[in-house]
């Protein structure tokens, strides 16, 4: 989805300094990476199962995950009716990070929160300026990635492709993915990673804007 959803509020009407924005997503990802607390934001929505950021984004929020993959397109963190969603897991996948490919939906929103920032990392400056990383934190450990692979396409179930029946099979869909990278980057990967994938809408609604990254390092908490 691609809308603007600005979500502010001010608290009484004027323009002084006590205006608060009461947007979710930019208010999350104010958070300084030390201070990331899974096991607390967990306390405010038990569906949450992680926490995600990319590097030279403004991605910086939980993931949550439910029983489905319709629910928080239109639900907010707090589980109110919003038309920007919020951030979350395939519902196939496991929380623990141990599938082949995890995978996070957000909304393309015009104010660049959600998943609206990916727009960045398909900038020429992205690629020079960025280290190429994202993090998922869960309660217990540190998980590091890096982007191997940027694309746009149609919409399709391919690369939502969660765990695989064979090596060869696994390793023809790596090798696709990688295949299709658009993004100045070194593109290499493995049958033997684990990767995880961001989706999101194009900006005129017909197609995706695809990030994948596999994993590099896991540290405990």
């Amino acid at each position: 989805q691609n809308s603007e959803e600005n979500n502010n509020s001010n608290s009484n009407g004027n323009s002084n300094n006590n205006y608060v924005d009461s947007n979710p997503y930019r208010n999350f990802a104010k958070t300084k990476f030390e201070d990331i607390n899974v096991k607390a934001v967990k306390a405010q929505n038990s569906d949450t199962v992680a926490w995600l950021s990319v590097d030279g984004t403004t991605i910086n929020y939980p993931i949550v995950q439910t029983g489905d993959n319709d629910y928080y397109l239109k639900h907010s963190f707090d589980k109110s009716s919003k038309k920007s969603g919020w951030t979350f897991m395939d519902y196939r996948n496991n929380k623990d990070m141990s599938d082949t490919n995890t995978i996070f939906y957000g909304h393309n929103l015009l104010n660049m929160t959600a998943f609206g920032s990916i727009a960045k990392i398909f900038e020429k400056t992205w690629a020079s300026n960025s280290n190429h990383s994202i993090v998922v934190v869960t309660e217990d450990k540190k998980y590091y990635y890096t982007v191997f692979s940027g694309y746009y396409t149609s919409p399709e179930t391919y690369y939502l492709q969660t765990n695989f029946y064979s090596d060869s099979e696994k390793e023809d869909f790596l090798k696709t993915l990688s295949s299709r990278n658009i993004l100045n980057i070194d593109n290499s990967v493995n049958s033997n990673d684990k990767i995880i994938t961001l989706s999101t809408c194009t900006d005129d609604n017909t197609g995706r804007k695809v990030i994948h990254a596999k994993l590099v390092t896991v540290l405990d908490n």
